[in-house]
C-alpha cells in the first residue's frame, strides 16, 4: 500500500495515519471502479502536531455517478484529510499509534464549537468526522448548528439548522458518507456487515467494547 505514496522524513513512524487515509478514500471511491491511489501521491507537510495531509492528483469526476453516491468525491477526499488531521492530534510518539478519543471529548469541544449543540448519540470513533465537518463549515458560515447527530444501523446521521450554503450541505453529506468507512468505536478504517455496525477488524473480533 505504502508504495503508492511519498511520506518524507518527518513522517517516519507515522505511516499508519497515511495508510488510514488511503484506505478510507480507496473504499469510499471504490464505486467508480478505479483505484484512486494509482492516480495520485499522498504527501505530508512537515508538521508533527497536528499532521496535515495533502493529495496530489485528481478525482475522476467523469466517473461520478450520483445514483450510487450523493457525496461529492472531491469533498469526500478533503473530508478524509481533515478527519486525519484531527486524528493526528492524538498521535503518541512513544506508543507509535493514535490514542483513543477521550470519553469526555464532547464538553470541551462544544465550548469551542457551539455549532455542535446537541449531545452526540454515537460512539467515539466518529468524533473526528464531526469535528472536521464543524470546523470546515465554520470557515464559510457560523450561524448554524447540528440539531441531531446519531448512529443508526451502522451509519452516522446528521441533521442541521440554519445552513445557507450548498457547499456546507455537501460537507454534511460527505461526513455521513465517510463514516460508512470508519470504525464507529476507534476511528480507524472500518467496514459494515450484517450486524449493522461499522467496525475495524480488531473491534469486530473484540466483544468487550460493547460493554464500555
Amino acid at each position: 500500500m505504502a508504495s503508492d505514496f511519498v511520506y518524507g522524513d518527518e513522517w517516519e513512524g507515522r505511516e499508519e495515519l497515511l495508510d488510514e487515509a488511503e484506505t478510507i478514500v480507496s473504499r469510499a471511491l471504490s464505486w467508480t471502479g478505479k483505484s484512486w491511489s494509482a492516480r495520485g501521491t499522498l504527501t505530508a507537510l512537515p508538521l508533527v502536531r497536528p499532521a496535515l495531509v495533502s493529495w496530489d492528483g485528481y478525482v475522476d469526476l467523469e466517473a461520478f455517478d450520483d445514483r450510487i453516491s450523493t457525496a461529492d468525491p472531491e469533498i469526500v477526499v478533503e473530508m478524509v484529510s481533515r478527519m486525519i488531521e484531527w486524528r493526528s492530534r492524538r498521535w503518541s510518539v512513544a506508543e507509535r499509534r493514535v490514542m483513543p478519543m477521550p470519553k469526555t471529548w464532547w464538553e470541551p469541544a462544544a465550548r469551542a464549537y457551539p455549532q455542535l449543540y446537541t449531545t452526540p448519540q454515537y460512539s467515539l470513533g466518529w468524533a473526528d468526522i464531526l469535528l472536521a465537518a464543524t470546523t470546515w463549515i465554520n470557515e464559510s458560515e457560523t450561524e448554524w448548528a447540528f440539531s441531531d447527530a446519531k448512529e443508526k444501523l451502522g451509519t452516522l446521521r446528521l441533521s442541521t439548522r440554519r445552513l445557507t450554503l450548498d457547499h456546507s450541505y455537501a460537507i454534511v453529506d460527505a461526513a455521513e458518507y465517510v463514516a460508512v468507512h470508519v470504525c464507529q468505536v476507534c476511528g480507524a478504517p472500518g467496514t459494515q456487515s450484517g450486524d449493522f455496525m461499522t467496525l475495524c477488524h480488531p473491534h469486530r473480533a473484540e466483544k468487550s467494547w460493547r460493554l464500555a
